[in-house]
């Protein structure tokens, strides 16, 4: 059996990559107790873009105990390397849920720096170690400073796929009928990322509508017309009567469409949601109505938010502004209620991507609200926390590749 599989983008440093399986196959024999020539590690040096893949590739892929990717920004554009994470991830997908474990034998490394921007949700959904331009492993690999760290690096990288080896038998890869057909993690929706298919962690995407919208009981202290709003700022129906539902439910109907999942709170919950999203890699959508400005007690809490620490990239925030067609009183004060809002809302979504201002019906905004979040997941997906959360108590502590 094959204890690692090694992944990388085919490129002008194959022997560089060759010698890396090499030195991880001779710590992986030792400690393992196997005779010097035991395969215990594959690597498809041969194969070259646009190749098709050999039947000893799939089979590698198919029975590995762990799956080593080396990453670089070539790694992310590569079809083949995406559909070799597709094919391991789906393996330790079906081990999680029949074990209830998390084996951690998925271990993307840096071959080079990988900006974040740059790298697939895939890889910063996987907890691993950050590291700086010259402690990548290529660079470890190539200067003679590093090869104390570089020793003890293979090592702790070679303990740490026997052990898991010996305690996880994750189940052999299913048999694709046409090996090209196998979707690519990094360029397909269908496909499973760390174990986990791309469209549950779309619905495990959580968004925080909050409404900042006065009561009927404050709006009809400030202004002439109050049919729109309720006893509870969620009730706010800015559409009403051509929509005539709470903005709130409609905003989660389209939302549930998209396979996001939802939560509704009022203004006065901003603070306590926030925190949740922060930790939680959320989003926040903020649905105001201009009037709000008049009020002072609301105002402050949009103020507060907007200037607090971490402001304004933690949690993303999306804000939309809904301004009827209908509502001709809103129309006659929009100059005003919009000069004050302005001032307010600098540090709450400053990004035009993520704020939508005076949305007129609420055909405007089921295509607004869509863009917004579609916006605002890819922000999660380049600056959130960076964590997957194991499922028991065991860990396996990942390598890292910082020099001594």
């Amino acid at each position: 059996m094959f204890y690692f599989f090694v992944s990388y983008a085919r490129g002008n440093e194959d022997d560089l990559v060759r010698k890396f399986c090499a030195d991880l196959s001779i710590e992986v024999r030792v400690l393992a107790g196997l005779p010097r020539d035991a395969e215990v590690g594959f690597i498809d040096a041969e194969m070259s873009p646009g190749t098709r893949w050999s039947r000893r590739l799939v089979d590698a892929l198919s029975t590995c105990r762990s799956f080593i990717a080396l990453m670089s920004p070539r790694y992310f554009l590569s079809q083949h390397c995406g559909q070799e994470w597709q094919i391991f991830a789906e393996r330790s997908l079906r081990y999680e849920q029949a074990t209830g474990t998390d084996p951690s034998l998925l271990k993307p490394l840096f071959w080079v720096p990988v900006p974040r921007g740059k790298m697939h949700p895939a890889a910063l959904r996987i907890q691993f170690a950050d590291q700086e331009d010259d402690t990548c492993l290529r660079q470890m690999m190539r200067l003679k400073r590093h090869e104390d760290a570089y020793k003890e690096f293979l090592f702790n990288l070679a303990s740490q796929i026997v052990n898991a080896a010996d305690q996880h038998d994750i189940p052999n890869g299913v048999t694709y009928s046409d090996l090209e057909s196998v979707p690519s993690v990094f360029h397909h929706t269908q496909a499973v990322i760390n174990g986990v298919p791309a469209n549950e962690l779309i619905d495990a995407t959580t968004v925080h509508f909050v409404v900042a919208a006065p009561t009927r009981n404050e709006a009809m202290a400030i202004r002439a017309e109050s049919t729109t709003y309720g006893d509870r700022r969620r009730d706010w129906a800015p559409y009403h009567p051509s929509w005539p539902d709470p903005l709130s439910d409609y905003a989660i109907s389209i939302a549930a469409s998209r396979n996001f999942l939802t939560r509704v709170a009022d203004l006065e919950e901003l603070g306590e949601r926030a925190a949740i999203a922060s930790q939680q890699n959320h989003i926040v959508v903020l649905l105001v109505d201009a009037w709000i400005t008049r009020l002072l007690g609301p105002l402050g809490l949009l103020t507060a938010y907007g200037g607090r620490p971490g402001a304004p990239r933690n949690p993303t925030t999306v804000v939309l502004g809904p301004a009827s067609d209908g509502d001709e009183e809103t129309r006659d004060q929009w100059p005003a209620l919009s000069e004050t809002w302005t001032a307010t809302a600098g540090g709450l979504a400053p990004a035009n991507d993520l704020s939508r201002w005076g949305i007129s019906t609420y055909h405007d905004f089921a295509r607004d609200l869509p863009a917004a979040l579609e916006v605002a997941m890819n922000r999660v997906f380049a600056s959130g926390n960076v964590r997957r959360q194991p499922l028991n108590t065991f860990h396996i502590e990942r390598p890292t590749l910082d020099p001594p």
